[in-house]
Order: C-alpha cells, then sequence, then structure tokens
C-alpha cells in the first residue's frame, strides 16, 4: 500500500486588502491547512493575483484558483495575466 498524506485545503477569496489578505494566508498555513483554493467572481480577488500573494507570503501553502470564469476571463486574458 501506499502511503500517501491527507491534505487539508479550504476555498476563500474575498475582497479585502492586500495585507488582510497575505494575513489571512499565513494564519491559514499556520492553523495547519495545506492548500487554499481561489473562486473566480464578481465579488472574490482576482484568482491569479490572489494566488501570487498567498505564495509570496507562505512557505509551504500550496495555492491555485477554484475554476476561472470564462464569462469573466477569456482565454486572452488569463494568458496575459499569466
Amino acid at each position: 500500500m501506499t502511503d500517501h498524506r491527507f491534505r487539508f485545503g479550504i476555498i476563500a477569496g474575498e475582497l479585502h486588502s492586500a495585507e488582510r489578505w497575505t494575513d489571512t494566508a499565513r494564519r491559514l498555513e499556520s492553523q495547519g491547512f495545506d492548500v487554499l483554493l481561489v473562486p473566480d467572481t464578481l465579488n472574490t480577488l482576482e484568482p491569479s493575483i490572489a494566488c501570487a500573494a498567498a505564495a509570496a507570503a507562505t512557505t509551504t501553502l500550496r495555492v491555485g484558483p477554484y475554476v476561472l470564469s470564462a464569462p469573466n476571463r477569456p482565454p486572452g486574458m488569463v494568458a496575459h495575466q499569466a
């Protein structure tokens, strides 16, 4: 049997200041979360920027978009942001 570690994740991305967002990412990491996913809606942070900020503020937290909304982010915009 293969030994796989169980990971705990959370979905977050409320619109707040950059300082509050990075504090949230650090707090989640310190609480033992392994994964932070950012949704893509009109009332949340832009996923690429939010993921970059969270990754820069933490050391072990895995970050990524939960989804990318095609009506909000056409392929050209996603390519440009990447």
